[in-house]
This record gives structure tokens, C-alpha cells and sequence, in this order.
């Protein structure tokens, strides 16, 4: 038992720790991941649906237990989709349809049993020109409008990290108590 992390880092190209192989969360793994992503920096593109759709994909290669209790995306992106459909050797003829295979995919594709909920926290730069064009970007990678954020900075990206972790994080305690019966006499 335990959480399962898989990073994908993306900007003109998708970058995955630990080879787009999950590991369970410990101490060294969380140091390694945030190394990885401390490493990472920002480039001339941004291949959003192209990182989600190797993230599903990643999901459903990795040897995972059998008793998940949910499967999730987080996505942090400035909500720029700018290569994505070259980075699919063409797959899809334009963004939109790249977009509706992703939207697809997440609402159907289950990973052990469990259908995947895809949250996205959308940093909007005072830059972005436009809005419609980055609330439909960050909700392409949502599985419904209460998973998707829009945030203004990165105090609310911290907040919303936090609330999201909360809402993932599940607790239980199993407790066997063992009666013995004596059967009735005859």
C-alpha cells in the first residue's frame, strides 16, 4: 500500500522521470523526483495534451497493486498547447482533435478497474491574451470543471496543490476481531 508517482515534465517535448515508470512514494523517491523536476526548464513549445496522453499511457504499462483505491493525473501547465500534434508524428490532424481523443480517453480508459480523474491547475500570465483559448486548454485535461483551476499565482498553485492532495489522500484502518462461538449441544 502507498502512492504511486510517475513526473512527466513537458515543454517542446516530454521529459519522464524515472522512464515513465510509477514508484511508490518514500522519502528518497520524493527526493529524486523533485531533483528531476528542479532540473527541468522551460523551452520555445509546449506539448500539453501530448504529456497527459503519455501520462494515460504510462498508467496503463505500469505494474500497479490490485487494490487501488483511485488513479489521478495532476497537471501544472501556463495552458499552452503549442506542439502536441507534431509530437504525435501527425496522429492528429489539428489540436482539437488531439484534444477529443484525450477527453476520450480519460472518461473511458480505466487503469485496475478504476476510471482516472484528471485534475489540472492552470497558471494564467498576465501575457496570455486569450482567456477562452487557456480555460479551454486547461479543461481539455480535466475530467470535469470542479478537477480544473485557473490560478493567478503561484501562491494559489501552492493552495490548490495542497487542497488537491487532500482531496486524493485516503486513510483507513482495517481492524479483524476474531469471536469464538461454542455450538449449540445437541
Amino acid at each position: 500500500k502507498g502512492t504511486y508517482l510517475g513526473v512527466i515534465a513537458f515543454s517542446s517535448e516530454v521529459n519522464e522521470f524515472n522512464n515513465g515508470n510509477l514508484m511508490l512514494l518514500k522519502p528518497a523517491t520524493r527526493y529524486e523526483a523533485e531533483s528531476f523536476i528542479d532540473q527541468q526548464r522551460i523551452n520555445d513549445k509546449t506539448v500539453l495534451l501530448h504529456a497527459v496522453n503519455t501520462a494515460i499511457d504510462n498508467l496503463e504499462k505500469s505494474p500497479l497493486p490490485a487494490d487501488l483505491e483511485n488513479i489521478s493525473i495532476v497537471t501544472f501547465t501556463d495552458g499552452f498547447d503549442e506542439g502536441s500534434v507534431g509530437a504525435a508524428d501527425y496522429k492528429y490532424s489539428s489540436s482539437e482533435e488531439y484534444a477529443a481523443a484525450i477527453e476520450k480517453r480519460l472518461s473511458k480508459d480505466k487503469i485496475g478497474g478504476l476510471h482516472i480523474e484528471a485534475y489540472s491547475i492552470g497558471l494564467r500570465s498576465p501575457i496570455i491574451s486569450d482567456i477562452e483559448g487557456f480555460k479551454k486548454n486547461i479543461r481539455n485535461v480535466a475530467t470535469s470543471d470542479d478537477k480544473c483551476y485557473m490560478v493567478e499565482n503561484f501562491e494559489e498553485v501552492k493552495q490548490t496543490f495542497a487542497e488537491i492532495a487532500g482531496s486524493l489522500r485516503k486513510v483507513s484502518n482495517t481492524q479483524t476481531i476474531t469471536l469464538p462461538i461454542p455450538a449449540p449441544d445437541n
